[in-house]
């Protein structure tokens, strides 16, 4: 992941930094700064979390959709 990956990410899910910081557990909101800084190389547990946790906004007919592709 790079760190205007984390920042984008960061801010479409409406987070400060001190909430992901909570979010993700065990890390600080200024270790947030130094990860989209790219001061620091971006532990890969945060991009796991990151992207395990991604909210669904699509429409209930879409996803049933997609369900069914991913069956067959």
């Amino acid at each position: 992941m790079k760190p205007e990956q984390l920042k984008q990410l960061r801010k479409e899910r409406g987070f400060t930094r001190e909430e992901l910081a909570q979010f993700l557990g065990g890390c600080t909101a200024s270790a947030i700064v130094k990860w989209e800084d790219g001061d620091r190389s971006i532990p890969a547990w945060v991009e796991e979390k990151m992207f395990s946790t991604v909210p669904v906004t699509l429409p209930l007919d879409e996803l049933g959709q997609l369900l069914d592709l991913a069956r067959e």
